[in-house]
C-alpha cells in the first residue's frame, strides 16, 4: 500500500488538495508508526544483547576464577615433559583442552590479538595465574593476623596494667574485646577464603568478601579508640586493600569491562555506552538488582561527591541562618566533609533495593539510618580523641545531645533528594567519564583521598597528644607540632572541641 501524502499533492479521488490540519494529522499517524516500530525493533535489541552479555558473563567468569582440575584429568599432550620430581607448591601448569576451552578465549585487543590466561599449578588444583595469586595473598594474611591477635592482647593488657586508661576503662574493655572478636572473624576468613580460590568454589565468594570489608573497617575503628595511631593501622591498610582488589577482581559487571574495553565491536558500544542498558537504566526497571552495583568505583565516587555537596549545603546553610562564615570541612586539605560522603554511602546501601518505594518510605529509612550515623559519629570522636563536634543538648527530642529530631528530618530530607535526584545525576555523570581514564582517574584520587583521611587522622591524634600532655618524641609527632599546631587545628575544624579525659584510650 502507498504511504499516505505528505506533502500538498492533490488527492486524485477528492480532486482538491489537503488542508494543513490534514497534512499534520497525517504525519503525526506516520510518526506514531514510526515511534511503534521503532520501540519493537529496541526491544528485540535489547533481547539480543541481554543473551549476548549472559554469555559474556559466563565466558569472563570461567577466565576469571580458573577452571578447577577434575579428579580425573583428561590427559592432554604437552610441550614439555613433565618433571619427575615432585611439584612445589606453585608451579606452571598445562591444562587439558577441556579446561582451555572452559577458561574462554581470553581478552580480545582491538587488533583481534587475544591474552590468553596463564595457568599455574596450586596444591593440586590447576588454576590461573592471578587467581593463585590471590589465594597465597589470602593465606598469608590470615596466617599474620594469628600473631597480630596475640600482640595487641598483651600491649593492651599491658598499657592498662601498668597506667591504665585515660577515661572510661569499661568502655576501653568492651570496644578491645569487639576488636579482638572482628580480628578472630578475619583469622578464620581468609584461609576459608583462600581454600575456596583453590578449589574454584564461587558460590557467595563476593559476600564474604563484603563481609570481611566490614570486619576490617570494624576493627580499624576500634583500634583507633583504643590505641590511636599506630604502625598497626598500616596493616589493616594493606589488609582492606587486599580485600577491595579481591572484590573488584571478582565483580561480574567490572571484570567484564575491563576484559573488553579495548574491543571494538558494536555489540559492546551498544552495551557500554548506550543510556538504556539494564546496569545504567531509571529507576524502577531493575527490580530485585538495586539501583547501582555496589563495587568500588561506585561507593567511591558516592563518597566524594556526597562530601563536596554535604560540605557546601552546610556552609550556605550555616551563612544563611547566622550570616557568618564558618569552615565546616571535616579533613585536613580540600572541601570534604566525610560525614555527608559516608552516610550517602549507607543510605545508598540501605535503600539501594528499595530506590523505587514511596518517597515517605525512603524518608523514614534516611531519617533512621542519617540518625543512628550522626549519634555513631559524635559519640566514636570523642571516644577516640576526646573531640565534641556537635552538642544539641537541650533540643527537641535529642539524643544524648548527639542527633536531635530537627536534624533527623534533614537527614531524611537529604536522603530522600539524594536517591530521587543526585544519585541518577551522579551515575549519569560518571558514566560520562571516558572507560580509558575511569580506572585511572578513580586509583588516583582513591590514593588521594586516602592520604587525605591518614593524614587527617594523624593529625587529629597529634593534637590529643599534646593535649593529653605526651611530649613529642616521634618525627610525625614533631612535624604535627610546628606545621599543624593547636591554634590550626582550632582554626581548621572549627566546630570541634577536645576533652582528653572522655575517651577509652590505654596509656
Amino acid at each position: 500500500m502507498a504511504d499516505e501524502p505528505t506533502t500538498g499533492a492533490t488527492d486524485p479521488q477528492q480532486g482538491a488538495a489537503p488542508t494543513a490540519e490534514e497534512q499534520r494529522a497525517a504525519l503525526d499517524k506516520r510518526i506514531e508508526q514510526v515511534h511503534a516500530e521503532e520501540q519493537r525493533l529496541l526491544a528485540e535489541r535489547r533481547a539480543l544483547n541481554k543473551q549476548l552479555r549472559a554469555q559474556g558473563h559466563d565466558e569472563i567468569a570461567d577466565l576469571i576464577s580458573g577452571p578447577v582440575v577434575p579428579d580425573e584429568p583428561t590427559p592432554a599432550p604437552a610441550p614439555e615433559p613433565a618433571p619427575k620430581h615432585a611439584a612445589p607448591l606453585i608451579a606452571t601448569a598445562t591444562p587439558s583442552a577441556q579446561q582451555v576451552a572452559k577458561a574462554g578465549k581470553g581478552i580480545l585487543r582491538k587488533n583481534g590479538e587475544h591474552i590468553s590466561p596463564n595457568f599455574v599449578s596450586l596444591l593440586g588444583h590447576t588454576v590461573t595465574r592471578t587467581t593463585a595469586t590471590y589465594a597465597v595473598l589470602c593465606a598469608v594474611a590470615g596466617a599474620f593476623m594469628v600473631p597480630l591477635f596475640i600482640s595487641l592482647a598483651v600491649q593492651a593488657g599491658t598499657d592498662i596494667s601498668d597506667g591504665g586508661n585515660t577515661g572510661n576503662l569499661f568502655v576501653t574493655l568492651v570496644v578491645f574485646a569487639v576488636e579482638c572478636l572482628l580480628l578472630f572473624g578475619l583469622c578464620a576468613g581468609f584461609p576459608i577464603l583462600a581454600l575456596r580460590m583453590v578449589r574454584g568454589e564461587d558460590k557467595g565468594r563476593l559476600h564474604l568478601v563484603e563481609v570481611m570489608v566490614v570486619e576490617v573497617s570494624g576493627v580499624i575503628l576500634c583500634h583507633l579508640m583504643v590505641f590511636g595511631m599506630t604502625s598497626t593501622l598500616v596493616i589493616y591498610g594493606l589488609v582492606s586493600a587486599l580485600l577491595i582488589a579481591l572484590h573488584s577482581y571478582w565483580d561480574p559487571e567490572l571484570a567484564l569491562e575491563r576484559a573488553n574495553r579495548k574491543t571494538d565491536t558494536e555489540s559492546l558500544r551498544d552495551m557500554i555506552r548506550s543510556t538504556s542498558d539494564e546496569r545504567t537504566v531509571v529507576p524502577g526497571k531493575r527490580s530485585g538488582k538495586g539501583y547501582i552495583t555496589l563495587n568500588f568505583f561506585n561507593i567511591f565516587w558516592i563518597f566524594t561527591i556526597a562530601s563536596v555537596l554535604g560540605l557546601i549545603v552546610e556552609t550556605v546553610t550555616h551563612l544563611v541562618i547566622f550570616h557568618a562564615y564558618q569552615d565546616r570541612a571535616g579533613m585536613l586539605w580540600g572541601p570534604l566533609s566525610p560525614i555527608y560522603g559516608f552516610g550517602a554511602l549507607l543510605m545508598t546501601i540501605a535503600l539501594n533495593r528499595f530506590h523505587d518505594k514511596p518517597w515517605w518510605f525512603i524518608f523514614l529509612v534516611s531519617a533512621v539510618i542519617g540518625g543512628a550515623f550522626e549519634f555513631f559519629t559524635s559519640w566514636f570522636l570523642q571516644t577516640a580523641f576526646g573531640i565534641t563536634a556537635w552538642d544539641y543538648s537541650g533540643t527537641f527530642l535529642n539524643i544524648d545531645g548527639r542527633t536531635n529530631f530537627m536534624y533527623m528530618c534533614c537527614w531524611g530530607a537529604l536522603g530522600l533528594v539524594w536517591v530521587k535526584l543526585f544519585l541518577p545525576v551522579m551515575l549519569w555523570f560518571v558514566k560520562k567519564i571516558p572507560w580509558g581514564w575511569r580506572y585511572t582517574l578513580t586509583t588516583i584520587c582513591a590514593i588521594l583521598m586516602i592520604f587525605d583521611g591518614a593524614a587527617t587522622l594523624v593529625a587529629i591524634d597529634c593534637w590529643y597528644l599534646r593535649e593529653a600532655g605526651v611530649p613529642e618524641t616521634t618525627p610525625i609527632e614533631k612535624f604535627c607540632a610546628v606545621h599543624y599546631d593547636n591554634s590550626y587545628m582550632e582554626d581548621r575544624f572549627q566546630t570541634m572541641s577536645m576533652d582528653v579525659k572522655s575517651t577509652a584510650r590505654t596509656k
